[in-house]
């Protein structure tokens, strides 16, 4: 089977409905796959475990919650799962919408003017209600795993991706989502509850992280750095956050500062009440600095959520059965994880990454 292969008549079918067309890219775990979905006519990532990996019975079930995770979420800044399914040696694979984008820390790197940060952050943090809200918490946030795509009419449409690491209310295989005692995460973004395992990881975390992607990118660089993870852990549990520089080439309302800050509180209590109140604070803050100084961009740059954000029954989505015909899906070409793939890809945990500090820990 070559990765090479173009063209939905390219590859091998998976459980009658998704063929597999090009490697997107490898992760430390899994491989992705542009695929074709057969019955709908669409384009598809297939996400699956390395095939040196599809005997590490945790790390499938890790596959299979992160299905049952986003099968909680219809929202349009989430990353939509249209099926899952298994290959013939018992590993699962997800059928997930094929997001067509840039990876946020490519943005970040470029510097963004601050219309566009709060665009981009206000759906980070409206799909963050939506998810905690039916009992989703992410708990690996960071600019690798946000997407942004280009709407309609020009602009910025976000979309989260990779709930692998996520914790699942009342699922059916709670071992995998211990709410304390994990102890694992991106040090760059961990909140000091999941560093130390001594509370228990919930809503806050998630907006933790997201205080250290605003400050980074308002910034240049996130307020902790190291040469090592542990110190930079260590520096979340116990250092003080350092003085607020935001870049020379605009004013940061003092109220953007603040919800920031608080967002970046060691103590989860201590942080906002939740995604809504952070992504409230923030489109104030923003409108306040829009009044105050004319050097500021319209707030029309922002798109209201809200309407998205109100209860909805959890989507169904299907599960094809094994394909008998799919017997390996070693990747035929190797990709440089270093390197920029060859497509945007939505692959999140699973694709090629460019931290600077490694994933670290463990699950309970």
């Amino acid at each position: 089977m070559s990765g090479e292969a173009s063209g939905p008549e390219a590859g091998p079918v998976l459980g009658g409905r998704y063929r597999l067309v090009e490697i997107l890219g490898h992760g430390g775990t899994g491989t992705v796959w542009a695929g074709h979905d057969l019955a709908q006519n669409r384009e598809v990532a297939i996400k699956v475990l390395r095939s040196e990996l599809t005997r590490d019975a945790r790390l499938r079930r890790r596959l299979r919650r992160e299905a049952r995770a986003v099968a909680r979420l219809e929202h349009p800044n989430i990353v939509r799962l249209f099926g899952m399914g298994d290959l013939p040696d018992g590993s699962p694979y997800l059928a997930m919408e094929r997001v067509h984008g840039v990876p946020l820390h490519h943005l970040l790197s470029r510097g963004l003017p601050l219309a566009r940060i709060v665009s981009i952050f206000e759906q980070v943090l409206a799909a963050l209600a939506f998810a905690h809200a039916r009992g989703v918490i992410h708990r690996d946030l960071k600019p690798q795993n946000v997407q942004v795509m280009r709407g309609a009419a020009g602009e910025d449409v976000v979309k989260l991706l990779d709930f692998g690491f996520a914790r699942v209310e009342n699922d059916s295989d709670d071992g995998l989502t211990a709410a304390v005692k994990d102890v694992f995460g991106t040090p760059t973004y961990m909140s000091p509850e999941q560093a130390t395992g001594d509370h228990e990881v919930g809503p806050a975390a998630d907006l933790y992280a997201v205080g250290v992607m605003l400050w980074e990118a308002l910034c240049g660089s996130p307020p902790f750095t190291g040469a090592t993870g542990t110190a930079v852990v260590v520096q979340h549990v116990t250092a003080p956050l350092p003085p607020f520089a935001p870049r020379p080439d605009f004013l940061s309302p003092a109220g953007l500062e603040a919800a920031i800050r608080q967002a970046l509180e060691k103590e989860p209590v201590r942080r906002h009440a939740s995604a809504a109140a952070f992504r409230r604070a923030l489109l104030a803050a923003f409108e306040e600095g829009d009044a105050d100084d004319d050097s500021f961009t319209t707030v029309n740059a922002v798109t209201s959520v809200t309407s998205v954000m109100t209860s909805a029954q959890p989507p169904a989505f299907e599960r094809t059965g094994t394909d008998p015909g799919m017997t390996s899906l070693a990747p035929a070409r190797a990709i440089d994880a270093g390197a920029t793939p060859t497509a945007p890809v939505a692959v999140g945990d699973f694709g090629p990454s460019r931290d600077d500090l490694p994933l670290v820990g463990r699950e309970a």
